[in-house]
């Protein structure tokens, strides 16, 4: 008897890096426009030229005395400096760690002593701000700049500027280099800070070329070569969603708005910029509608909405304008961000809503699995009608957070919490009812901030609004509704009442009504809903 022959994989093991997107970027896609929104003009630049400029940072860096494995801080807009950024630091076996500029300053100061960067990279623009957190924080050794305003930034206390052209011309024309090792770190990003300091979040090569695959799969936000993509989630928010690693993968003309985020500037680029793809946020979105009117917008095919729920007014009225929903996105920093995507599956779902399922965020990417966990810690099935937190796992999930903290959100068998309570129809497909941390529980029974949020929106006085749980003796907890009124209305508290009344269950009208100036926003603009209560408390005093 003779025994059978051990049979094993004859395909190759080249590693997964961020320099097997660089070079087809330079190689293949070369002469593709990279286009930056600067100072009232566009700058252009190709793949080519992205590349050749990122490959010197290996050099630059060596020369700074950073070894392999030393961190370089960006704090800058969506530009194609950064993007040089994005590509030439890990590709130079160093870790890359977006700052957002949004951030306190002792907040900044705090990710940077876990991160230990060593060098701090800004623009003129944001020079003042790059001065103080080199003085600040112990670990920065040097500060490089680049120029995107007429004045140069002034040194920090003992230190001096790099002037990054500089740099780069003294290295001259120099290959690319890149990791041997997939799994090496890459990319550092910090969560937003709604549940207290932000969280390190370790992106490795492997991770992030599998997420920039996910971002381009025809089951995802199916970016292609024909494309041009417009990211408006800034750069130094958990990867642009991926965008700039998908262009680079597929070679696809890229449409950078910098540091102008306006509704007025993001339209014309749309339409200016023939954009195809785009992402932002809900309040993105509400600022750039009114300035749609008029505009021929015939090339743009996917519009992208993620970090919060997209209210169904906001997203009738995108419809309205431009002939095509928003899609939901849904995902956080913890999952590189991208994670499920509102698209119908045509042999299942109805398709007259524009190929998106009202409400939901839809399906998880392939690549990830998700679960549904009730508070007895039983998984819920679809479409049994039954909500619980969603968890998540996959090859661009964190299972941990930078400092070797323990995460735990991340369960013994692996899966992230995400802190989401959930319900699925029988498909699959998702519908977000609340933060766990922000559902109120009144008198024993759920209410979902999100779904009356999205009720109140509708009604014509209401601008903006959030609603939080207070303390209440008799039930526990009940909804204040925080309001910014549209201009020439009036608080009117039983128009709102009226308005919910047939909308909602009688007991789920919120308390009170309370009239704000604006909402106070975190630094990747979410409601702050820790802030709001806390402003309640203090009008109740």
């Amino acid at each position: 008897m003779t025994s059978s022959p051990v049979i094993e994989s004859t395909m190759g093991d080249l590693p997964l890096s961020l320099g097997l997107i660089a070079r087809r970027a330079r190689t293949v896609s070369g002469l593709v426009e990279v286009k930056t929104a600067d100072r009232g003009g566009i700058r252009t630049s190709t793949w080519s030229e992205i590349v050749d400029r990122a490959a010197r940072w290996d050099p630059i860096l060596t020369s700074l005395g950073v070894r392999a494995g030393g961190v370089v801080a960006s704090l800058a807009w969506s530009t194609s400096e950064h993007v040089e950024l994005y590509l030439g630091v890990p590709c130079a076996r160093r870790v890359l760690h977006t700052l957002n500029p949004r951030f306190a300053v002792e907040a900044l100061v705090a990710v940077i002593a876990e991160s230990g960067a060593e060098v701090l990279v800004a623009p003129s623009s944001l020079g003042a701000l790059a001065v103080q957190l080199t003085d600040a924080a112990p670990s920065i050794r040097h500060l490089i700049e680049f120029a995107d305003t007429p004045e140069p930034v002034e040194p920090p206390m003992g230190g001096q500027v790099h002037e990054l052209e500089s740099l780069l011309a003294d290295c001259g024309r120099v290959d690319l280099g890149d990791v041997t090792d997939e799994r090496s770190p890459a990319m550092i990003c910090h969560t937003g800070g709604t549940t207290g300091l932000p969280k390190g979040v370790v992106y490795s090569h492997r991770s992030l070329v599998l997420h920039a695959m996910a971002v381009t799969a025809a089951g995802g936000i199916g970016i292609a070569p024909d494309d041009v993509v417009m990211p408006i989630v800034p750069m130094f928010h958990a990867n642009a969603v991926g965008f700039i690693h998908a262009a680079a993968l597929v070679g696809c003309p890229l449409v950078l708005p910098g540091s102008d985020l306006s509704g007025p500037a993001l339209a014309t680029l749309l339409e200016e910029q023939a954009v195809t793809v785009t992402n932002g946020v809900p309040t993105v979105w509400t600022s750039v509608l009114p300035h749609l009117e008029n505009r021929s917008l015939p090339a743009l095919r996917r519009v992208i909405s993620g970090a919060s729920a997209v209210p169904p007014v906001l997203s009738d009225r995108f419809r309205e304008a431009t002939g095509l929903p928003l899609t939901q996105i849904w995902g956080m920093t913890e999952t590189s961000p991208f994670a499920t995507i509102n698209r119908a599956i045509p042999t299942v779902t109805d398709l007259e809503t524009d190929g998106v399922v009202p409400g939901s965020v839809g399906l998880p990417v392939p690549g990830l699995e998700v679960r549904v966990i009730d508070e007895s810690g039983r998984e819920v099935n679809a479409g049994s009608g039954v909500s619980g937190e969603l968890q998540v796992r996959g090859p661009w999930v964190t299972i941990g957070y930078l400092g070797g903290r323990t995460a735990s959100s991340v369960t013994d068998d692996g899966w992230l919490r995400t802190g989401d309570l959930v319900v699925r129809n029988e498909v699959g497909f998702i519908q977000i009812v609340d933060r766990l941390k922000d559902v109120i529980k009144s008198g024993g029974e759920w209410i979902s901030s999100v779904e009356l949020e999205n009720h109140l929106i509708g009604h014509d006085s209401v601008a903006e609004v959030a609603v939080v749980g207070v303390p209440d003796e008799q039930w526990g907890e009940r909804p204040v509704a925080c309001v910014v009124l549209a201009g020439g209305h009036r608080l009117d508290r039983q128009a709102l009442e009226s308005h919910l009344m047939n909308l909602v269950p009688s007991w789920w009208i919120p308390t009170r009504f309370e009239e704000f100036d604006a909402i106070p926003r975190t630094a990747v603009g979410k409601a702050d809903k820790p802030g709001l209560r806390a402003e309640l408390t203090r009008r109740e005093t």
